[in-house]
């Protein structure tokens, strides 16, 4: 193998991990406390604030809200 072969070898190989790279940071950033976790309980805080309030009527007839 001469050393422009090799150069070519190891410059294909940087090219991949650095596209391995980009997926992990971006699998990283959508399973983070920011991603898809902050997403599920944006989307379920309504229904939850709702139900919430649904059992605190029922324990305080309805005095409380």
């Amino acid at each position: 193998m001469n050393l422009e072969t090799k150069k070519r070898e190891k410059e294909r190989l940087l090219t991949q991990v650095s596209r391995e790279e980009k997926i992990y940071r971006d699998l990283a950033q959508a399973f983070g406390k920011k991603g898809v976790q902050a997403l599920l309980i944006e989307i379920a805080l309504p229904e939850i604030e709702a139900e919430a309030d649904r059992l605190l009527g029922r324990m305080t007839d309805n005095r409380m809200h």
